[in-house]
């Protein structure tokens, strides 16, 4: 690739504040309220060689409000629920130039997008050996503005990697075996709704829902020097995709990169 023809420069600045307050209702529940301003650095596009696109900043509002709480046990049960603003977000993607039909690559800004939801995180004994962990969380994510070719098409948009819906629900079984160690015996499922995984939402790219299974075994002598863990991911192997891109416009091509399928390991570990 030849180098750069152009040289250019920029400066962005921001004051982003933040404000938070936190209210303790009793000694096992705490709540909270904040908002809070992010900023990015707007830039350049480093794929082009022969002119400076420029891609402005982008501006992050964030409300969050929520309780902390833990019982007796060593249980927690945290509840959550958030509004997200953005102005001017930054979002990368692939196109076809409008002069030479030549593949091209384009940072640009969508102009806005919304984002909201609810988050609750639940840990608990259930009984002396047994323990829940899970977590569960409800997403709404639109584009408010943006525009392609000079067509707004935000309502033809999805936000890339934003599930409506995910969570994990997981189980810890720990078995003593007296003078011999402690054995713990742990499972899991994890949950993604159908997510879209490019900047175009392309349909051929949207990956449907699916459900990750995981397990393992852990043996632990006494003192707890060291332990060894067997431990099993993606046990239904399931075929997912987590990234992908669009290159239909040019060369005409669609990406998809696929997560580990069925994993296991062996590990050792020992604390000096």
């Amino acid at each position: 690739y030849a180098p750069s023809g152009f040289e250019a420069a920029q400066d962005w600045d921001s004051v982003t504040p933040r404000v938070a307050f936190n209210y303790q209702f009793s000694p096992s529940v705490l709540g909270y309220i904040s908002a809070a301003e992010g900023f990015k650095s707007g830039g350049f596009n480093g794929r082009i060689t022969t002119a400076a696109q420029e891609f402005d900043p982008e501006t992050l509002w964030s409300y969050e409000a929520g309780l902390k709480t833990s019982f007796a046990g060593g249980g927690v049960l945290n509840l959550a629920a958030f509004y997200q603003d953005y102005k001017d977000m930054q979002v990368s993607r692939f196109a076809s130039d409008p002069v030479t039909g030549n593949f091209t690559s384009v940072f640009d800004n969508a102009g806005g997008a919304t984002m909201y939801g609810v988050e609750a995180e639940l840990s608990a004994p259930i009984t002396s050996q047994l323990r829940l962990d899970s977590n569960l969380a409800y997403l709404h994510s639109e584009y408010t503005e943006f525009v392609d070719g000079g067509v707004d098409v935000s309502d033809q948009r999805h936000l890339v990697n934003a599930p409506e819906w995910s969570g994990r629900l997981g189980l810890r079984y720990q078995q003593p075996l007296g003078d011999f160690g402690d054995l713990t015996l742990s499972a899991g499922a994890s949950y993604r709704s159908r997510t879209y995984l490019t900047v175009s939402s392309n349909q051929a790219r949207i990956q449907g829902a699916y459900t990750l299974y995981d397990a393992s075994i852990m043996y632990e002598p006494p003192g707890g020097r060291w332990n060894i863990l067997l431990s099993g991911q993606n046990l239904s192997d399931v075929a997912y995709r987590d990234h992908a891109f669009d290159l239909s416009a040019s060369p005409g091509v669609l990406l998809g990169y696929y997560g580990a399928p069925l994993t296991y390991s062996l590990t050792v570990r020992y604390q000096f």
